[in-house]
């Protein structure tokens, strides 16, 4: 069975969340040009907080 030291859980956690982190960045901004409309028409405090951002 492989065992994992504990510094290379730790390193194999980081790259992971980073790869997960980049794929959120470049499908959310292509998610939000698609439906900002209908998140405008339909929350707009929320709309508002989002696209300020």
């Amino acid at each position: 069975m492989l065992q994992l030291e504990l510094h290379n859980a730790i390193w194999l956690f980081v790259v992971v969340f980073m790869l997960h982190d980049f794929e959120e960045i470049i499908t959310v901004e292509h998610w939000a040009k698609r439906n900002e409309s209908l998140v405008r028409s339909k929350h707009s405090k929320l709309a508002d907080m989002i696209w300020k951002f």
